[in-house]
């Protein structure tokens, strides 16, 4: 049970140098001092058994001076079992390499040769804080120091590093500082002492041999210790690039292969250790073990033969080229038959044995025959032989990894496991998924979620090009396992520590029982990071009313999987940072939405990037955005592939609706995430453009001056204005055909939908054509109120409201109605295709879906749909329709030349009703035809608030003024109404998150309460005047203020007074709101393309140049106070006026007004002439205007050109981006400005009622007039 602890320690992915919270490290080493004086112990040698040749000297090797006096003396052969005695160990704690380059630092500990490897492992893992290995590398070979091949040397190191990274391994050595243990600790030199590794390596020692024991005594200390070698053979230093040391103690002095017993149950213990399963089925089944063969003396054949021969194998890598045994092995291993079969190369080996070791005949022929049974019986498919340019291995790293592999006792799954762990997807292609290997779906999905939980890209990619089908693996419990698992599974560091936080808020929040995550929390948890009214699918009433009818065995249905499927692929990035690109590209292999979900995780990135304290929290912060830019910039390259290859699709993919990522398109998820790169492609600005002019034609750059004349002209004369716009080209239309390509919102697409949908029910003939499209577009109408009731009505406003793609066969249908036939080029080509088209089955498959997926293209890679019921593409029954003919390809020039327009027939232009709908939706003319009003009603603001006013009445100028604020207010209602949000809070956070709305109603509010206070004015003075017909005017009788009550007026004075000051009091507000207003032209002007720029560099420079102000204010602050202060000290109270004093006059001294009169104290007269230190000011004057005019205004002068320089190459980047808003803005604003606005909501209104009713006939009693026909 230890042992599946262990395990989850591991699995939790807790870091080796961090424990539970709760527990201080006081008390954590507190409790490991007892534990190990309690179970771990060392070995003394308690009775001297003298040397035959020195009776000075024991034979364990130390002499009797280091002997407990009074020990009794044996005759017998030393034994550490007979002769040695235990006792708790004094030796532990950590060794501080002071030699070298830079001091390292390394764990010790000393055991006796008898502990139980157990007790090894809790060393390792408890009390040392190790982590359980993905691998376990055992080294073996020679421990005199020897030399190897330049080449192979450095292939041999490479391997090894190579194996260790990727696998995460304890790397298991003698730990001394000659032999192999040194090539070791070079090759792993690099990697182990930095904080982020995690390889570990162990190195296990004789006790006895080390140089300068004596300086490790001791019980949890830390000591210095100096690894510099020596020609000495007796005793050696331990090797500085290791990191853990367990040295055995069996009581002899001198002696080297005392460990090697410890070391070999140490290694049978990991191999044999059964691991128990996490809760969520993750890990695996045991710690493989691997041994390497480098050099080597004649002990290590017996070595080989234990770890091939034993009940749990360990393979073995043999590197030949590199000496002795190793060469000898090797040998025998490529020509085993005939050395092994032949009596004369067998007695060549046995010489060769004999020589290389120095062994009696006798002896060699011992080790040959343990050569002979390792390789000629099981043992021999256990080792490996790595050959420098010569065999299959092409690395050593390779030959380690594939032999365990290879090994017979390893299962196809426990392999796939291993080469995951290692995250080896080359040694699992070229072993395991190979042709003609068949793989059960139920493996194949298992490993599935390993890779998914261990953030194994490559595997994911990998076992979808072998079938797994995401749709059908995705269930409701997997999918809150992964999350569950990414909450309480994860590796609690970095980026997955902070995310963890954020979800357990929302856990605790709308959960009682925080142990597992369910689909619902995480779609609350989206939304709250992406704001803005966000409605996630997961959180919709129909997708917990779907799971709640899935199967038991956890299956959703077929058309909710679908659904699951591109929830996963958009939310899974808000749980964990790097596992996020596990399922981010694994989705993205089936080739669905890649744009989508790549600008999708961006926004997420960016939301808790705005949670998270860039000074406090800087590797977090510097991770989300370097994630940030990976997705944007993934999501460009997209782009302009597409782009490329055909602009017309690629615009119709960054304008379609996305019911999986909360009704988004492409374009409003890159405004929603930031990405000013993407919304500054040639694409995306095209669209806007083309949404900017509506259905006017764009032909040179007076477009814009035109519909401003012709805007002018309709306020001045409308029949003029109706002759130029219809009988003359004076403002050229789009075609037919530019039309149905052209974008459209919400509100457009449901006008076109529903006139589309009444013409053809009142019109319903015995055409089967007209049959069958009308029983099309119920279907689809059916789809879209599914939808939208699923959506929460998702309305259109500003950024809110979301770009869909006209149905062509809805615009037919109008044009139809409108008497015009376009050819039927678009009907036969809906017909043709089914109707439904897929944009990505246009583009090359090899750049939208991988190779592997290609199978499934038709099925997986469709488009979101208008209607999406169940919020599945597997449910909806409608979808876009575009015709796809190669011929329509060239009409693209219109968009991005312009020079002569190609010439359209008579039948494909619009008719003049059209003409003069399409003119007025424009935004381009609502935009106009807004500015225009607001100049007028800023005029009439000016004529009245800048003259005398009759107290009275109200004049002309009134009227129009508090109309248009009192109707700009109500419009604000609208705008907060259409706001995305299913509640009145979310929708107002929603509208007040633009700092222009806030500023709007700030002076709505404002003026309202000016033009109440003027209607309470007239009213008082119109009834002051009924009661008293000698009523005098404000402005020629104020002098009866001025008299006060001794006057004599009494009551009639105080009512005089109280009206004076509501006239006043209004009259004033109002000058105010006109200040107010007037400043409210930026937002007017914010989409000219030569002063929106400016603005933003105005609006960014401000808030950058704050800082620098500061260094200003605090010096005047602090003069203003000495000077008043002094200057000026006979005030009672402190009031505005003192205020004013500190600041006002030494503000005007930075503009050169110095007030020269006041400067010489000598020329001061009253009580200030006579107050001690009044010499201060002067001085402090000379000072202040020193330091401030001299010093702060040249800094601020020169940070404000570099600001200038650093916002001015933004700021046309800035402006395009910030555009998407404001076009889309001006598209949903009503046609009537304020104050006409009245006249729009009244159209509104009836235009419900009339759909409403249109609808209902078409849906309803259209079919039962169908059938009485």
């Amino acid at each position: 049970m230890e042992d599946a602890e262990l395990y989850q320690d591991c699995l939790s992915g807790a870091p080796s140098t961090v424990l539970t919270e709760s527990v201080s490290s006081s008390s954590r080493s507190s409790s490991n001092d007892k534990w190990i004086e309690r179970n771990i112990s060392k070995l003394e040698c308690v009775r001297f058994t003298p040397v035959a040749a020195d009776l000075a000297k024991c034979q364990c090797g130390k002499p009797l001076s280091e002997h407990p006096h009074g020990l009794p003396r044996s005759t017998t052969a030393w034994a550490s079992a007979s002769h040695t005695e235990a006792s708790p160990t004094d030796a532990y704690g950590v060794i501080e390499f002071v030699s070298g380059p830079h001091p390292t630092r390394a764990h010790y500990i000393r055991v006796a040769a008898n502990t139980q490897p157990e007790q090894l492992l809790h060393i390792l893992t408890r009390v040392w804080r190790l982590r359980l290995p993905k691998l376990v590398l055992t080294v073996h070979g020679g421990i005199q120091n020897f030399e190897l091949q330049p080449k192979l040397k450095k292939v041999v190191l490479n391997g090894i590093l190579k194996a260790a990274k990727t696998t995460d391994a304890w790397v298991i050595s003698t730990g001394l500082d000659n032999g192999i243990s040194r090539y070791v600790g070079e090759s792993i030199s690099e990697e182990i002492h930095m904080k982020k590794h995690r390889i570990a390596a162990i190195g296990i020692a004789p006790w006895g041999v080390i140089r300068d024991r004596e300086q490790l005594i001791g019980r949890n200390r830390t000591c210095k210790y100096f690894a510099i070698s020596s020609s000495s053979k007796a005793l050696s230093v331990l090797n500085r690039c290791h990191n853990y040391f367990i040295l055995v103690d069996d009581g002899q002095s001198n002696v080297y292969g005392t460990e090697i017993q410890l070391r070999r149950a140490f290694e049978r213990h990991l191999c044999s250790m059964r691991l128990d399963k996490s809760r969520f089925g993750v890990g695996l089944d045991r710690v493989p073990v691997v041994a390497t063969l480098i050099e080597g003396g004649a002990n290590v054949f017996r070595h080989v033969l234990d770890l091939t021969l034993d009940r749990r194998p360990i393979p073995v890598v043999v590197c030949d080229g590199s000496g002795r045994a190793a060469d000898i092995l090797a040998f025998i291993h490529k020509n085993g038959e005939q050395v092994l079969n032949c009596t004369a190369l067998a007695d060549q080996i046995v010489d060769l044995i004999r020589d290389k070791f120095r062994l009696a005949r006798s002896k060699a022929l011992a080790v040959f025959s343990e050569i002979r049974v390792c390789l000629q019986g099981p043992g021999r498919d256990l080792v490996s032989v790595f050959r420098l340019g010569e065999g299959r291995f092409k690395d050593v790293d390779d030959a380690i990894l594939t032999s365990l592999l290879s090994s017979h006792h390893l299962s196809h799954s426990s392999q796939l496991k291993l080469t995951m762990a290692w995250n080896r997807v080359d040694l699992a292609r070229s072993h395991l998924f190979q042709y003609g290997q068949d793989w059960r779906s139920a493996d194949l999905e298992r490993a599935m979620m390993e890779a998914l939980m261990n953030n194994r890209i490559e595997f994911v990619k990998l076992l979808l090009e072998w079938g797994v089908n995401v749709e059908r693996f995705l269930t409701r419990l997997r999918l809150e396992d992964l999350y569950t698992f990414c909450l309480f599974g994860d590796e609690t560091k970095g980026l997955g520590k902070y995310l963890r936080f954020l979800l357990k808020q929302t856990l605790a929040k709308f959960s009682k029982k925080q142990q597992r995550v369910s689909l619902y929390l995480i779609g609350r948890l989206v939304q709250e990071l992406i704001g803005g009214g966000f409605v996630h699918e997961y959180t919709r009433r129909f997708c917990l009313a779907k799971a709640a009818v899935r199967s038991a065995s956890g299956a959703l249905p077929p058309d909710a999987a679908a659904g699951a499927t591109g929830g996963l692929a958009s939310e899974q990035p808000t749980i964990t940072g790097a596992a996020s690109n596990t399922l981010m590209n694994s989705i993205k292999s089936c080739g669905e939405d890649v744009i989508a979900k790549a600008l999708f995780s961006a926004a997420l990135f960016r939301a808790i990037m705005t949670r998270i304290d860039e000074d406090v929290h800087v590797e977090y912060y510097q991770e989300l955005e370097s994630w940030c830019d990976k997705y944007e910039a993934e999501a460009l390259s997209m782009l302009e592939h597409c782009y490329k290859f055909d602009p017309r699709l690629t615009r119709k993919l960054v304008t379609y609706q996305l019911a999986e990522f909360g009704g988004h398109t492409c374009m409003s998820l890159a405004y929603t995430s930031r990405s000013m790169l993407f919304l500054n492609h040639a694409c995306p600005q095209i669209i806007l453009n083309d949404l900017w002019y509506g259905g006017v034609r764009e032909t040179d750059d007076l477009t814009g001056l035109r519909v401003f004349a012709l805007c002018l002209v309709l306020l001045a004369c409308p029949p003029l204005f109706f002759a130029l716009l219809l009988f003359t080209n004076f403002v050229e239309f789009k075609s037919l055909q530019e039309l149905r390509d052209q974008p459209q919102t919400r509100d457009e697409f449901g006008d076109v939908e529903s006139s589309s949908s009444s013409s053809s029910s009142s019109g319903s003939s015995v055409s089967s054509r007209d049959a069958e499209a009308k029983a099309h577009r119920v279907e689809q109408q059916a789809d879209q109120h599914q939808a939208s009731a699923a959506a929460g009505a998702a309305p259109a406003s500003s950024l809110r409201n979301f770009m869909r793609q006209v149905p062509e066969e809805s615009l037919s249908d109008k044009i139809d109605r409108l008497g015009l036939q376009s050819g039927g080029s678009g009907q036969a080509n809906a017909k043709k295709s089914g109707g439904r088209v897929n944009f990505v089955n246009e583009l090359p498959m090899t750049t939208i879906v991988a190779p592997q997926a290609q199978q499934h293209a038709g099925k997986t890679a469709q488009l979101p749909r208008i209607g999406s019921s169940g919020g599945g593409r597997a449910g909806a029954s409608s979808s876009l329709h575009f015709p796809m003919k190669d011929s329509e390809y060239s009409g693209y020039q219109n968009y991005h030349t312009r020079g002569p327009q190609p010439q359209h027939s008579r039948l494909d232009r619009l008719p003049y009703r059209m003409r003069v709908s399409e003119f007025f939706s424009a935004p381009i003319t609502r935009y106009w035809i807004h500015l225009i009003t607001y100049a007028i009603f800023i005029v009439s603001f000016f004529s009245y608030v800048l003259v005398v006013l009759p107290e009275s009445r109200f004049v002309w100028q009134e009227y129009l003024v508090f109309a248009y604020i009192v109707s700009y207010a109500l419009d604000k209602v609208r705008e907060i109404s259409n706001c995305n949000g299913l509640t009145l809070r979310v929708k107002l956070q929603v509208h007040l998150s633009d700092l222009w709305n806030i500023y709007d109603l700030c002076i709505c509010a404002f003026s309202l309460v000016g033009i109440a206070l003027r209607v309470a004015s007239v009213h008082s003075v119109n009834g002051a005047a009924a009661d008293n017909s000698s009523f005098v005017g404000f402005y020629t009788n104020y002098s009866l203020l001025l008299l006060g009550n001794g006057s004599g007026l009494g009551d009639a004075h105080s009512e005089f007074a109280r009206q004076f000051y509501v006239f006043f009091c209004s009259h004033n507000i109002m000058v105010i709101s006109l200040a107010l207003w007037l400043l409210r032209i930026f937002e007017v002007l914010i989409n000219w393309k030569h002063l929106g720029p400016y603005l933003y560099m105005v609006a960014t420079m401000i808030s950058k140049m704050l800082p620098p102000v500061v260094i200003i204010f605090i010096p005047l602050c602090a003069f203003g106070i000495v000077r008043q202060g002094i200057q000026y000290p006979q005030y009672n109270t402190f009031n505005i006026t003192v205020l004013k004093g500190v600041l006002l006059k030494p503000y005007f001294m930075l503009y050169g007004e110095v007030y020269a009169g006041e400067i010489d104290p000598d020329e001061w007269t009253g009580l200030e002439s006579l107050m001690p230190l009044r010499c201060v000011v002067p001085i402090a004057m000379v000072i202040f205007l020193l330091v401030a005019v001299i010093v702060c205004i040249s800094i601020i002068i020169a940070v404000f050109n570099d600001v200038y320089h650093e916002v001015h190459e933004k700021s046309k980047q800035v402006y395009k981006y910030l555009r998407f808003s404001i076009i889309i803005e001006y598209e949903s604003m009503p046609m009537f400005p304020p104050p006409l606005t009245l006249v729009s909501w009244i159209f509104l209104t009836v235009r419900w009622l009339y759909h409403k009713r249109c609808r209902f006939w078409g849906c309803g009693g259209g079919g039962g007039g169908g059938g009485g026909g």
